[in-house]
């Protein structure tokens, strides 16, 4: 067995802009645990590192949540219709 290190270099899928980012299923998780099962953001934050090792601040969980409700805003006009 060889112990000569080697560099993988692949790209970023097209959506990712920075450094570290979460894909939408983590996101969706988060904003479904605090919105859908009111765990409160603290312990939702707290839940994702557990659980996914990542760590997420309670503002970019504010912002995600922003960001869905945003994304949703036509759905339930139409179901309020």
């Amino acid at each position: 067995m060889s112990t000569e290190s080697r560099v993988n270099c692949a790209s970023f899928p097209i959506e990712v802009s920075a450094p570290a980012q979460y894909g939408p299923g983590v996101r969706a998780l988060a904003v479904y645990l605090q919105q859908y099962q009111l765990v409160p953001s603290e312990r939702t934050c707290e839940a994702l590192g557990d659980l996914c090792g990542c760590e997420i601040s309670e503002g970019t969980l504010a912002c995600w949540a922003t960001e869905a409700a945003e994304r949703l805003e036509q759905t339930v006009e139409k179901i309020a219709q």
